[in-house]
């Protein structure tokens, strides 16, 4: 199989990657390829088999980037090679894995697996030490960084922040106490209205009251006409001839 990384920008392959392959193997590979020597760390530690974690990423295993970096020299002084041309970006760059020596036979004393087990803890936990020894530097690095950027207003600005912060405030300020005036009128409009509207109810209804009382008589003086009416007709009646 074959696993991408990314060296300094560009994204390399490394071909012959199997479940049993490591780290460091694959530092091995990528260091020969780019021709520099020295100390790396490649996001797990050295013996950790990175198709192994890929298999636990599951359905995102795709979205999984590897990324070399480059700590420093190597233990032994070699000379680095940094004359050799690096390709262009956003290119593939193939390599091989170093030819892995095959395993010696397993008829050792089993008195020294404990001490190869300690050693490689020791050696992990240096690598671990020293990867985060590197970040802590690097953070530093960049605080500092971030603070030389930051430039410190002078005297004369700091005056011209205050004065620009007090003048928008007032004008907040100000503001403010327009709104409320606005609202007072509102207010006061509503007031206006609310009345007139009382009165008005009550004119109508002082109207409907007269109005009950013209259609009373009304209807008073109608009836007594009839009533009067029929009993002439009835008297009239009554008389003999």
């Amino acid at each position: 199989m074959e696993l991408k990384v990314w060296v300094d920008g560009i994204q390399r392959v490394v071909c012959g990657v199997s479940e049993q392959t490591t780290c460091q193997e694959v530092v091995i590979a990528l260091a020969r390829a780019i021709g520099q020597t020295g100390r790396y760390v490649l996001v797990q530690l050295p013996l950790e088999c990175p198709l192994e974690s890929l298999a636990k990423c599951g359905q995102y295993a795709n979205d999984v980037q590897f990324v070399l970096r480059r700590t420093g020299p190597s233990m032994a002084e070699r000379p680095s090679s940094e004359g050799v041309p690096q390709a262009p970006e956003r290119t593939f760059i193939r390599a091989s894995l170093p030819i892995k020596p095959r395993p010696a036979s397993t008829d050792a004393p089993r008195s020294r697996e404990p001490l190869e087990e300690y050693t490689q803890r020791i050696y992990e936990l240096s690598v671990r030490t020293e990867a985060l020894q590197e970040e802590i530097q690097w953070e530093m690095a960049e605080r500092a960084k971030r603070g030389k950027e930051t430039p410190v207003p002078s005297p004369t600005e700091l005056e011209d922040m205050a004065a620009k912060m007090k003048r928008d405030l007032e004008a907040k300020v100000k503001q403010g106490n327009q709104l409320e005036s606005n609202l007072a009128s509102v207010e006061k409009a509503l007031e206006e209205a609310e009345r007139n509207l009382q009165a008005q109810t009550q004119e109508l209804e002082e109207l409907n009251k007269e109005l009950r009382q013209c259609n009373l008589q009304q209807f008073i003086q109608q009836t007594g006409a009839t009533v009067t009416v029929l009993q002439a007709r009835s008297e009239e009646d009554a008389q003999p001839e």
